[in-house]
């Protein structure tokens, strides 16, 4: 089985993990009750250039599925116009839905940077709907 070593955000001993590339590995991921998988938003290797551009629509307090289906329609919109295709990435256990774009082959800090002026160019139109602060508090009752 492969792994691959994947550097920490603040530095210290890299962490190993498991590279699911063939069915094996991946029945051998399930027979652990693997039930929750992560996947990065990178090939292995390079990790330095994410290969969807991912958009997490995390509802706050008081905003619901709706809400974070009408940001989701907001930010196809927006991406359709900047020529990028806009797939639903599913949703996790607590109703958050993802949006993102085909691949793109961006670096990290790009990618973020744009991820990011998006995001804050929909939340100057939609104030009441969605916040692009990071942090739960600031998030209140938007997505």
């Amino acid at each position: 089985m492969r792994t691959v070593s994947v550097p920490r955000i603040g530095g210290g001993t890299p962490i190993r993990y498991v590279f699911i590339d063939d069915a094996a590995t991946l029945a051998w991921c399930a027979n652990l009750a693997s039930l929750e998988l992560h996947s990065f938003l990178h090939s292995a290797p390079p990790i330095e250039s994410p290969t969807p551009l991912v958009f997490d629509l995390d509802p706050g307090r008081g905003a619901d599925i709706r809400h974070c289906m009408e940001l989701a329609r907001l930010l196809k919109r927006v991406l359709h116009e900047m020529k990028l295709q806009a797939l639903a990435k599913g949703f996790r256990l607590q109703g958050d839905p993802g949006l993102c774009s085909a691949e793109h082959g961006g670096h990290n800090d790009a990618t973020r940077s744009f991820a990011r002026d998006v995001t804050a160019a929909i939340e100057r139109k939609h104030p009441t709907l969605v916040v692009c602060e990071m942090s739960k508090p600031a998030r209140a009752g938007r997505s």
